[in-house]
């Protein structure tokens, strides 16, 4: 199986689950930057703020080559119940048609908006959504334990082979 697990993360949460995530599935992981700050108490009040108005942003890399991928990962931390402009930028620019994409998210509280927007994004560009899953407030310990349940899961209903 050849995969790409894309992230987003402002504090680390979401690189611990992603990196963690990518290496039990052998994929690669790669984290995209929001070239716009957003550490500090007020950038951050503004980056919710366009994460609530659905704003995008610049972003490095611009977008991913997914040629030759069978699984797409897409993981974001959840601001005002919604993904991160970095991750819904990513999302306008990469092609998901016809590629399996999982969705996950780092959250305090209830993301499940977060992942029904994303889930919509992926369906209109012509992806198919295999699975998702998401790590709530926590340690690492337990952020660890939601990556590997969702692993053993996945491994047991996907058609693709790791």
């Amino acid at each position: 199986m050849t995969g790409v697990v894309a992230y987003y993360t402002r504090t680390g949460k979401t690189r611990f689950v992603a990196q963690r995530l990518a290496k039990a599935l052998g994929c690669r992981a790669l984290e995209i930057s929001d070239l716009k700050k957003r550490m500090g108490l007020i950038a951050y009040l503004k980056a919710a703020r366009d994460a609530r108005g659905k704003k995008r942003t610049e972003i490095e890399p611009k977008t991913i080559d997914t040629t030759g991928c069978d699984l797409i990962c897409l993981g974001t931390p959840v601001w005002w119940s919604n993904p991160t402009p970095a991750m819904m930028t990513l999302l306008d620019n990469l092609d998901v048609k016809g590629k399996d994409v999982v969705i996950f998210g780092t959250a305090d509280r209830s993301p499940e908006r977060t992942i029904d927007i994303l889930r919509k994004r992926v369906e209109e560009k012509g992806g198919t959504i295999v699975e998702s899953f998401f790590c709530l407030k926590g340690s690492d310990e337990e952020r660890m334990k939601v990556v590997e349940d969702f692993v053993d899961r996945f491994r047991k209903q996907s058609r693709l082979h790791f």
